[in-house]
């Protein structure tokens, strides 16, 4: 089915133009998302953005080539969930290091009754001869 149509589908509000939309775009916008973010599972999550996005705002928006204005979405979405992945406060993909700093917070090899022992022996040495 040709664009025109589709669009007028979606104009009628009829969830065909879905449908169609999904059979005839749905590989072109798996792969404009995969390229950006490089995860399926986040190229799927787009994949239904976009098509969420076409059906609350294609009535209303005028356009000509519904490949193009599909591909926009797709990359949009595509680009705002890798900075959604990327935030500052989900560590900005700073998380190894992160990792790094609380290895020193790991406790030592041997048991923590072994080092509570010579941690009082030290204190009671320290204290003897000083």
């Amino acid at each position: 089915m040709n664009d025109e149509s589709i669009l007028k589908l979606y104009a009628e509000r009829s969830e065909k133009a879905l449908e169609l939309t999904e059979e005839k775009y749905r590989g072109r916008i798996f792969s404009v998302a995969f390229r950006i973010l490089r995860d399926p599972h986040d190229s799927e999550e787009c994949v239904n953005d976009v098509l969420l996005k076409a059906w609350e705002a294609l009535p209303r928006t005028e356009t000509k080539n519904l490949g193009a204005y599909l591909t926009k979405l797709a990359r949009n979405a595509a680009i705002d969930r890798l900075k959604y992945r990327s935030a500052e406060k989900r560590g900005a993909g700073e998380t190894a290091l992160i990792f790094d700093e609380l290895e020193e917070c790991i406790p030592s090899p041997q048991g923590g009754e072994e080092f509570a022992d010579e941690l009082s022996v030290r204190e009671l040495l320290t204290g003897f001869i000083f």
